[in-house]
């Protein structure tokens, strides 16, 4: 094949490896998407509970005022923990 000529689209060898590296690329970001999207849902979820407790607590107190603070920082850390990956 002459310089001239070109070839149908998909064939040329480094286009197909260049389609193959993005593909790879996509897989793995869709990945760490799918991952994001979970890990970001559990800190809503445990802020949002930590927020209902909170609101509980103030309507209803179950404990003493100064044991609430001690214990919405727990539960926090708690989330934190999970954001960071030492706790499920």
């Amino acid at each position: 094949m002459s310089d001239q000529q070109q070839q149908p689209c998909g064939v040329c060898p480094a286009l197909r490896a260049h389609i193959h590296v993005l593909t790879v690329a996509n897989v793995q970001l869709n990945a760490a998407l799918a991952h994001l999207q979970q890990l970001f849902a559990a800190v809503v979820g445990g802020v949002r509970a930590t927020v209902v407790f909170v609101e509980k607590e103030i309507e209803q107190p179950t404990m003493p005022r100064r044991e609430l603070i001690p214990a919405v920082v727990l539960r926090l850390t708690h989330v934190v923990d999970i954001a960071e990956g030492r706790a499920r």
